[in-house]
């Protein structure tokens, strides 16, 4: 396809055997006026995932670029985007786990002409399917109150302070190398840092349309999280992020998480180790500044007895 890629996939994978083929062949599918690299990274699986990376790097050499470690670097502390990211040679860089896979094959092509004629422009979103275990199946296509046409719209930051826009499976952005640097000042990094600066230095344009599939199983790492678990995380990330930045995006994600946690702590009457209630509820108090988080806040500190009787 070309000796100097327009777009490089990064694929990262983990005992993904009964999903990696689906996502490599959703990655050969791509109709392109381009060529494209696919950066597949294999954290050492043990089920059988090592060997289909394997014959795929073999089957397509001048696409599929592997990188294939022989013991898991995660658990060594090595995150796997980070890692992989680095060997990208292309102009932008789209996104998508061993576990899931694209369902257009005119993907590519639709978003990188988006960034090619709008210099403003960082990154492309679009919607997604959830597919469950038990077989069900959820579309998800975002919208905001914006001008935009039937097919999709521009959002900024501000945009995706309100609502989820930017799902990484069905992400490409520019390979914008001050932005990879910036994942480094977090420990440890994650997809919500990386839009984060990214919106910081331009806009985002997002497709109404399903572009990929998101499975939920229990070896994903997402997908296994409870919602009490997913909003610790969200907690340790955000808080991290206003103490670094110091803006006001980070500071209203930081608000809503400190939020979710504090009506984890009253309504479940559950603790967290390293988190004090009342040190919790002083910090969210600081961080008020609008009417509407006032009463946000007053509403999450009302016992949850209370609460059951103005159902």
């Amino acid at each position: 396809m070309g000796t100097t890629p327009i777009v490089s996939i990064c694929c990262q994978t983990y005992n993904h055997k009964d999903f990696i083929v689906e996502a490599l062949e959703s990655f050969l599918m791509q109709k392109t006026d381009f060529p494209f690299e696919v950066l597949l990274r294999d954290d050492a699986s043990t089920d059988g995932t090592a060997e289909i990376c394997k014959e795929y790097a073999r089957k397509y050499p001048d696409i599929i670029n592997l990188l294939a470690y022989n013991e898991n670097q995660f658990k060594k502390g090595v995150r796997p985007f980070p890692d992989n990211v680095k060997r990208a040679k292309g102009k932008y860089i789209a996104l998508c786990e061993g576990d899931d896979y694209w369902t257009d094959p005119l993907k590519l092509q639709k978003q990188v002409d988006v960034l090619e004629k709008n210099d403003d422009c960082i990154l492309v979103g679009a919607g997604f399917q959830s597919v469950y275990l038990n077989g069900e199946k959820e579309n998800y296509i975002a919208s905001i109150n914006k001008d935009g046409s039937s097919k999709g719209f521009f959002f900024t930051l501000e945009d995706e302070s309100k609502t989820w826009l930017t799902k990484t499976l069905t992400s490409l952005f520019r390979n914008d190398q001050e932005v990879i640097r910036e994942l480094s000042k977090y420990t440890p990094s994650f997809d919500t840092h990386l839009f984060y600066h990214l919106l910081k230095k331009g806009k985002g344009y997002y497709f109404k349309q399903i572009m990929g599939v998101y499975n939920r199983h229990d070896g994903g790492i997402a997908s296994s999280l409870d919602s009490v678990r997913k909003n610790l995380v969200s907690f340790r990330i955000h808080k991290e992020m206003f103490d670094i930045n110091q803006d006001e995006y980070c500071r209203k994600k930081y608000f809503i998480a400190s939020i979710d946690i504090i009506n984890d702590l009253v309504s479940l009457k559950k603790g967290y180790k390293n988190i004090n209630l009342f040190t919790l509820i002083f910090n969210s108090f600081k961080l008020i500044k609008t009417k509407s988080e006032v009463i946000i806040f007053i509403k999450c500190l009302i016992p949850i007895q209370i609460k059951n009787i103005f159902k």
